[in-house]
């Protein structure tokens, strides 16, 4: 005990040593990290993308000036409302992630993204929105065929066509002029790509009549395109 007492009194006289011009008051500062990362380069290595599931590369580059950064989160609203990926870890002072193009309904959109940044402490801070835009293009076809030029009355032929598109071929429809004026027949949804599109026709009552027919395709964004017509001839 008295070992104690006495090793007590010698910091105390060390104190008032040390301290003897600040009238026995000991001062100390204090910093209390409220500072969030701050963030440079934000952008993808595209300003545009052209087809369904392309990767896109996403960066930005970071700098906490106290404590370090600790982890980020990625966020986009490729499916029209904004959702985040798990937290992850940096590279360097980088964060970056891959993330592919998947939605069909994102066709002629902008694509808007940013990341959110956590230093140690977790002071927070985000990019602001940066964005790509999704080419808009209209479904390609080829193959346009029907299984009979010339069918007897009654038979039922097929009438095809073959589609492809950057995203995906959502509808389609047969439109003929069996009545004399061009109509539609028909309403098919591939919903899938590329897609056959392939219709029946029965004949019956037609006998003596040319008939000719054409298929439009629609893909999510709307973009339609339209085949060439052919004429079938019922005998």
């Amino acid at each position: 005990m008295k070992r104690a007492i006495i090793v007590l009194i010698l910091i105390i006289s060390l104190i008032s040593a040390s301290y003897s011009d600040t009238s026995g008051y000991v001062s100390f500062t204090f910093r209390i990290d409220k500072s969030a990362p701050t963030y440079s380069e934000l952008s993808a290595n595209t300003t545009e993308v052209s087809n369904i599931n392309e990767l896109v590369l996403f960066s930005a580059y970071w700098e906490d000036n106290y404590v370090g950064l600790k982890d980020y989160y990625f966020t986009w609203n490729m499916t029209g409302t904004f959702d985040n990926t798990t937290s992850r870890n940096y590279a360097g002072n980088w964060s970056n992630i891959t993330r592919a193009v998947s939605d069909p309904d994102a066709e002629g959109t902008n694509i808007s993204y940013g990341f959110y940044a956590f230093d140690k402490n977790n002071n927070m801070n985000y990019t602001g929105n940066n964005y790509f835009s999704v080419i808009n293009k209209a479904p390609e076809y080829s193959e346009v065929t029907q299984s009979n030029s010339t069918p007897a009355d009654g038979e039922v032929i097929t009438l095809s066509a073959y589609w492809t598109d950057n995203f995906n071929i959502y509808d389609s429809v047969l439109e003929t002029n069996k009545t004399g004026a061009w109509s539609t027949t028909e309403l098919m949804t591939p919903d899938s790509n590329p897609a056959w599109t392939n219709y029946t026709f029965n004949t019956s009552g037609f006998i003596g009549q040319s008939i000719a027919w054409r298929i439009k395709a629609a893909d999510n964004a709307n973009n339609i395109n339209t085949t060439e017509e052919l004429i079938f001839s019922v005998i």
